[in-house]
């Protein structure tokens, strides 16, 4: 089997006030799948990139970490994002990605993959249609949710996913919309499990008749934060194909105990994968 992740690639410019610290392949499908390859897992990306030397810089990380890609170049198009560590005259600068509506990847699945999106865009819908294999969301912003009505976000989501994993903002605008407990929305949405992270104070773990709160009790010096989510949703993910698929409280205290050893790596180096590969400048 292999996790195959699907979106847009763009770059993470990461700065401190307004001192450039570097650049990397960045985005939240983009950073699961590379965590998904250092953890020793099969992965396969297909995606969209600038026909420029953006692009070109991040192809050539991805052929570094030897991840296979099938990648559709996009003239005069630039997929870059801005991040910075703190706020400063650059946050944002630059041409930002957006999503296209008429990509058709020739996605090769079989039963026993997993596709990784961070979106739940009409494109990205159009591509998983007819998949057979489990599918796996990470909702990173509440603002793709906020404007939907309640029936919108059940056409959207129901059935399309086995797995979804958010963070607290997205998760409080999804639990006021959908107006039912965790418990209930794993079953209106029919997941198999939900995840919800806290950031410094905890993990949320639910299934349709299970629900827990994993709180962290440790306290890490944080040299940079981003990217911890992405880190550990592919905890998750490579522990529960190591698991069998079995999804019980031991393995959801599999996941928070792997979290300790193997985020605090992630917190300590600059950028959302700089555990993996430094920042380039």
């Amino acid at each position: 089997m292999q996790f195959i992740g699907m979106g847009a690639l763009v770059a993470d410019y990461y700065y401190e006030k307004d001192n450039f610290l570097g650049r990397m392949n960045g985005k939240s499908f983009q950073n699961i799948c590379v965590n998904l390859k250092h953890l020793g897992q099969n992965v396969m990306i297909y995606g969209t990139v600038g026909n420029d030397d953006v692009g070109a810089f991040l192809l050539s990380n991805l052929e570094k970490l030897k991840i296979n890609v099938w990648i559709k170049e996009i003239n005069k198009l630039s997929h870059r994002i801005y991040i910075t560590r703190e706020k400063s005259s650059r946050e944002w600068e630059g041409v930002r990605y957006w999503y296209l509506d008429n990509i058709k990847y020739p996605l090769k699945v079989s039963k026993e993959d997993i596709v990784i999106v961070d979106n739940f865009s009409q494109n990205t819908l159009k591509n998983l249609q007819g998949l057979t294999c489990e599918k796996a969301l990470d909702i990173g912003h509440a603002t793709s949710l906020l404007y939907l009505s309640k029936e919108k976000i059940i056409k959207l989501l129901k059935d399309h996913f086995t797995i979804i994993n958010l963070n607290e903002r997205a998760f409080k605008v999804l639990q006021a919309k959908l107006n039912v407990s965790v418990c209930e929305i794993c079953s209106l949405l029919g997941l198999k499990f939900l995840i919800v992270t806290y950031g410094a104070k905890g993990i949320l773990f639910a299934t349709s008749d299970y629900e827990k709160m994993f709180r962290i009790t440790t306290s890490y010096t944080e040299v940079d934060a981003n990217g911890a989510g992405d880190a550990f949703f592919a905890i998750i993910l490579d522990l529960y194909v190591k698991h069998n698929r079995v999804v019980n409280e031991s393995f959801f205290e599999a996941c928070f105990k792997e979290r300790q050893r193997y985020v605090y790596n992630v917190l300590n180096h600059y950028g959302a994968i700089g555990h993996i590969l430094e920042l380039q400048k």
